[in-house]
């Protein structure tokens, strides 16, 4: 095996070991002392007199009625990009494009959250505690300081920094509560209305936010989240690199000069 073949295997294996190690970091919730201050207190939604409006996305037309002006600090636990092949749903949803799920107040005085699990489905966020932990922890969660929020972002600016987001991360956004209904060139007609409380659970729990303001208050995981995305791509070019060594010999006279060199 030449040096060239070598070092790029080694390269390889040490992106893989990395990709898997920063693959189950990169989600760990950042410790209470690490959590912003700002995130102890509750969400204020205030009720508002404000007239449906029209948003037109593509081909389709939304009509969104907003309900209550809406602020929120929190610690993302959860999020779900619905810009993905997979999606069906939400391609007829395109404004829609994140849904993300936080918690606050109480729930990170302690770290009851950190002996807790959190994933999101397509619509749904879910949590649960993690096995073999002393069941008084479980009174210490309260499920009305946390959410899910569905994301209509009023324009590129805040639908990119939304897209940014990532688990750990501490977040603040500003909007408005809203029903709304969109309907597309064929005339197919979707609806979707918005919880107005923090109490309720299962089907329709979930707030919908027309979002006007979006900040990233403190990233959590840039350093594992980083080394996941640049240990992919070193495998990507590693194995694109093995190929071109395996199965096109005009390369040989380049990888024989490499291996020289080295």
């Amino acid at each position: 095996m030449s040096v060239l073949k070598k070092l790029i295997k080694i390269i390889l294996l040490i992106g893989v070991i990395l990709l898997l190690v920063s693959y189950f970091k990169k989600n760990d919730l950042p410790q209470r002392e690490q959590i912003l201050s700002s995130l102890y207190q509750e969400p204020s939604q205030i009720e508002i007199g404000m007239e449906p409006f029209q948003i037109e996305k593509g081909e389709f037309t939304y009509q969104i009625t907003p309900k209550y002006s809406y602020e929120l600090y929190g610690l993302v636990v959860a999020c779900y990009d619905s810009e993905n092949w997979l999606d069906v749903f939400h391609k007829e949803d395109p404004l829609n494009t994140r849904d993300i799920c936080v918690i606050w107040g109480d729930n990170l005085k302690t770290d009851v959250y950190q002996k807790m699990k959190f994933k999101h489905g397509e619509f749904t966020c879910y949590w649960e505690f993690k096995q073999k932990i002393d069941s008084s922890w479980y009174s210490k969660f309260n499920s009305s300081q946390g959410s899910n929020s569905h994301f209509l972002p009023k324009d590129d600016e805040i639908y990119k920094t939304t897209k940014e987001v990532a688990v750990g991360d501490q977040i603040y956004f500003k909007g408005y509560l809203v029903d709304y209904s969109v309907e597309s060139s064929d005339g197919g007609v979707r609806t979707r209305n918005t919880s107005i409380t923090r109490t309720d659970v299962g089907n329709g729990a979930c707030e919908v936010v027309y979002v006007i303001d979006f900040q990233i208050l403190k990233k959590g995981n840039s350093v594992y989240s980083l080394i996941n995305r640049v240990s992919k791509y070193s495998i990507i070019v590693c194995l694109i690199l093995l190929l071109i060594l395996i199965f096109f010999p005009s390369y040989k006279k380049i990888e024989n000069k490499v291996s020289s060199i080295l």
